[in-house]
C-alpha cells in the first residue's frame, strides 16, 4: 500500500513545519527530548460505498533533537490498537500492531509571553487480528499539520490551541469466508486543539491536548529535555 499523492504532497510542501505534544509548547533551547505518551483518536473515515469510524488507541515513545530555535526532529513508535465500527465491521475483530512516525516542530515566532509553533506529523500503522477463521488486517498512513497559538501563563504553565490539517490513507483487507479488500481516506480533515503544559520539574513536563472535529480524542504525554 502506498500513501496517496495528496499525503505526500502536503508532507513536502509543509516539511520542517508544526504543536508539540507536551515539550512543543515551551521555548527550552535544551537539545535532546524524551517522551512517553498515550494517544486516542476516533476518526470518520469513508469510501465510494460509505462511512465508518475508525478508533486508534496508540503507547508511543519519542526522542527529539532540537536543531535551532525553530526546528527540532523527532522519531516515535510504539503500539496501536485499533477499531472499527459500521457496516460488514466482525465485532470479534479488534486489530493490534506497531506504529511508526517522524515529526518536526518548532517556533515560527515566539516570546516571554507566548508565540506561534508549528508541527508536522508523518506516521505508519500496521495492525492485524484473526478469530473464527477470519483475519482482517488495517495498514495505514496518517500525516497532519498544526498550526497553535501559546500563552505562557506562569513559568511552570502553558496553555495552547489550534488548528491540524490532516490526511489518511488506510486499507482493510479481511482474509476469510467473506474475503474483502477497501481504501478509506478521513471524511474530515480538519481539528482543533487545546491543551496546556505543566513543567514539573526543571526539564521535565506534563502535558495534555484534547482533539475535536477531523478526529476526537486526547493525548497525554510525559516528557523530558536535556
Amino acid at each position: 500500500m502506498g500513501m496517496k499523492r495528496s499525503g505526500w504532497g502536503m508532507a513536502v510542501l509543509v516539511a520542517g513545519l508544526c504543536p508539540g505534544y507536551a515539550a512543543g509548547a515551551d521555548m527550552d533551547l535544551r537539545g535532546l527530548g524524551v517522551g512517553l505518551y498515550v494517544d486516542r483518536q476516533d476518526t470518520e473515515i469513508t469510501n465510494e460505498q460509505g462511512g465508518l469510524e475508525l478508533r486508534a488507541d496508540r503507547v508511543g515513545i519519542r526522542l527529539a533533537e532540537r536543531v535551532n530555535r525553530y526546528l527540532r526532529l523527532g522519531l516515535e513508535g510504539g503500539i496501536v490498537a485499533a477499531e472499527m465500527t459500521g457496516r460488514g465491521v466482525a465485532g470479534a475483530l479488534q486489530p493490534s500492531g506497531n506504529f511508526l512516525g517522524v515529526t518536526a516542530d518548532g517556533a515560527v515566532f515566539g516570546g516571554p509571553g507566548g508565540g506561534l509553533d508549528y508541527r508536522l506529523d508523518l506516521s505508519y500503522q500496521s495492525t492485524e487480528d484473526e478469530s473464527g477463521g477470519e483475519r482482517v488486517e488495517l495498514d495505514w498512513w496518517a500525516s497532519e499539520v498544526s498550526l497553535s497559538l501559546r500563552w505562557v501563563v506562569s513559568s511552570m504553565v502553558s496553555l495552547y490551541a489550534g488548528s491540524r490539517l490532516g490526511d489518511l490513507d488506510l486499507d482493510r483487507r479481511v482474509r476469510g469466508a467473506a474475503a474483502s479488500t477497501s481504501t478509506f481516506e478521513a471524511l474530515d480533515r480538519t481539528t482543533a486543539f487545546a491543551g496546556l503544559t505543566v513543567e514539573v520539574d526543571p526539564g521535565g513536563f506534563i502535558g495534555l491536548t484534547v482533539w475535536h472535529g477531523g478526529g476526537d480524542g486526547f493525548t497525554l504525554a510525559f516528557s523530558r529535555e536535556y
